[in-house]
């Protein structure tokens, strides 16, 4: 008897995990890597409004040597204060992205340079970065927290 209990027991457990949805990993991965292409595009294209499309409404960026900007008007401020003195061309590579129910993260380096709009010889530089993404109830992905800092250390002059 508790060996028929046993083996029960098993083929319910077993059952029952076959029943519990299946996240596609490939689909999630795709996704949060279409998501970090389209945000490199908008930045690159100085486009604000692309952007904010594609970050969660309590969105937080956490730049380098800054404060965190909290919520989609500050981090809108943010990004237009930075586009009215500079534009950029970037390009990210991605080292890592995982993704498990609604969040995932992608870490990575991006590679960027960086032109004054007063003028200036353009300035190269490379920075880590995490984002945190959220999939929202129409399955895409947004970006929820970003934090990047530059791979240089700080200059002590």
């Amino acid at each position: 008897m508790k060996n028929l209990f046993s083996v029960l027991a098993t083929l319910l457990i077993l059952a029952t995990a076959a029943c519990a949805p299946q996240m596609d990993t490939e689909a999630n991965v795709a996704g949060i890597r279409t998501l970090l292409d389209e945000v490199v595009a908008a930045e690159n294209a100085s486009d604000v409004d692309a952007m904010m499309v594609l970050m969660t409404d309590d969105v937080v960026i956490m730049p380098a040597n800054q404060k965190p900007i909290i919520g989609q008007d500050a981090v809108r401020a943010w990004w237009e204060n930075f586009f009215s003195r500079f534009s950029i061309e970037g390009a990210v590579s991605d080292e890592e992205i995982q993704a498990g129910g609604e969040w995932g993260f992608i870490r990575g380096t991006w590679n960027v340079t960086t032109t004054a709009k007063e003028g200036g010889e353009p300035q190269e530089s490379s920075y880590s970065f995490i984002v945190v993404v959220h999939r929202e109830a129409d399955g895409t992905w947004k970006e929820a927290r970003g934090i990047w800092h530059p791979d240089q250390p700080a200059t002590t002059e």
